[in-house]
């Protein structure tokens, strides 16, 4: 009994996503060809043993995922589709981006990750992933990828594709910006850099369990939570100018979302959050 052949897929860009994609393809079973654009890109995809597609794998390639900045991504889209076959799909992992970007002339899908991807060596399993596409068969054919890749699929709405990438951008590199923050200032306070890294990744780990066990609003630690004024307004007053506003700033989304603080205790805490308060 012959064997099926796999299924090919091409990889436009390798940088971080593209790499951790083209990685997780082949674990599934796909066969892959990697098309790097600059120069860093393509030396990096050879070391790493990938093949450029040729002319017959752009013809047989069942999709072509585009790892490329949104801003390219219509572009790029125009540049391959050339190539491709006549019933190889186009797949943006733009998050931003409906797939109005891709041409009306193929098969085209969005297919965006939510997983923070900061070399190509790191996995993609266990995450959420974003799927549109057209046809509705693609879609289909796309979350049947999604599971083998170990991924769960979402479906936000087209026309909201910017709130929902906006959504994902605070719960991954702004989580990142908020410890860079709180690890400044406990530099400031006088803890050694590594110290209070360690230290506060670990805060953070802690917090992020309690969210997963207990969901965001029951997750809630710290003195607003309490309804400790005093404290909060000490924070406002040691913290420099621009952690302090952003500590305002969560500090009253933190306040909106926890429903069990005495009337007083909300009121004085909200004029103390919205006064701000001087460094001292």
């Amino acid at each position: 009994m012959a064997l099926r052949p796999r299924p090919l897929a091409i990889v436009v860009g390798y940088g971080r996503v593209g790499g951790a994609l083209a990685r997780a393809l082949r674990s599934a079973g796909w066969q892959v060809r990697v098309l790097a654009h600059r120069p860093s890109s393509a030396r990096r995809a050879k070391q790493w043993g990938w093949r450029k597609p040729s002319a017959a794998d752009w013809l047989s390639a069942k999709l072509c995922f585009l790892c490329v900045p949104d801003a390219r991504v219509a572009q790029v889209a125009r540049e391959v589709g050339t190539s491709l076959g006549p019933k190889g799909a186009l797949v943006h992992l733009a998050g931003a981006l409906s797939i109005r970007a891709l041409p009306k002339n193929r098969p085209g899908a969005s297919f965006h990750p939510l997983r923070a991807i900061s070399a190509a060596q790191d996995s993609l399993s266990g995450a959420g992933v974003a799927i549109a596409a057209r046809p509705a068969s693609l879609a289909t054919q796309l979350k049947r990828l999604a599971r083998q890749l170990g991924l769960f699929p979402l479906s936000p709405a087209e026309g909201r594709r910017a709130l929902y990438h906006a959504g994902a951008v605070l719960a991954a590199g702004g989580v990142a910006a908020v410890v860079g923050a709180a690890i400044e200032a406990l530099v400031e306070a006088g803890v050694a850099r590594g110290d209070a890294q360690r230290a506060l990744l670990l805060l953070a780990e802690s917090a992020l369990e309690g969210v997963r066990r207990r969901g965001p609003a029951a997750g809630l630690t710290g003195p607003v939570v309490r309804g400790d004024t005093q404290t909060v307004a000490r924070h406002l007053a040691a913290l420099p100018k621009d952690l302090r506003d952003l500590y305002r700033l969560l500090s009253l989304r933190t306040l909106d979302a926890v429903p069990q603080l005495l009337p007083a205790q909300r009121r004085a805490l909200t004029r103390v959050l919205r006064a701000g308060g001087a460094r001292g």
